[in-house]
């Protein structure tokens, strides 16, 4: 979105999120960022609350609500194939332009695409030890459990916090090799 104006409303910011596909280089303005972001969230809303009345449902037919995740996940996928195969083709179709969107976003703010990356990751990978944490010692907060939930949750408001700041926010001032890895 280099020579886009700023100001190209709900329709275009559209658009430009999928005319910029895999478009990596140049910067997002908040405004068309946040069109975009909220509006997928908000629509996430229908599957997500499809998905848990789904295995609230099949977790308290099967045997009265005692059975194992794996159990509740494989009757779920056994029955409900063309729903979660659509909801996988939607993500698998969105996953793409979202992570370039937020590149752009982070470049616009004055970090580099690196930057994004490093939080991405690391945020979903504290995400996924949480889960795996809570699954197999079936609590969340227990004093040894609360570190890593913390940790993830911190990335990800981080990642927000990014989104958020203004155009070229940033501005690098050392000659650090790191900073320059971080900051444009």
């Amino acid at each position: 979105m280099n020579d886009r104006p700023s100001n190209i409303g709900f329709i275009g910011a559209f658009r430009a999120f999928f005319t910029n596909y895999f478009n990596f280089t140049g910067k997002e303005n908040r405004k068309n960022f946040w069109w975009v972001i909220s509006t997928l969230y908000i629509l996430s809303i229908i599957p997500v609350g499809y998905l848990l009345y789904l295995f609230i449902g099949t977790s308290m037919s099967i045997s009265g609500g005692t059975s194992s995740a794996k159990t509740i996940i494989m009757s779920v996928i056994s029955h409900e194939k063309l729903p979660l195969a659509v909801l996988f083709i939607c993500v698998l179709l969105l996953v793409i332009p979202c992570i370039s969107l937020c590149v752009r976003r982070f470049k616009d703010a004055g970090f580099t695409g690196v930057s994004f990356f490093v939080l991405f990751v690391s945020s979903n990978f504290f995400v996924i030890l949480s889960i795996i944490n809570i699954q197999n010692n079936h609590m969340l907060f227990s004093k040894g459990n609360l570190i890593v939930p913390i940790i993830g949750l911190i990335l990800c408001v981080t990642n927000i916090i990014i989104t958020l700041l203004p155009s070229n926010f940033v501005k690098l001032k050392s000659k650090s090799k790191l900073s320059e890895f971080f900051i444009l």
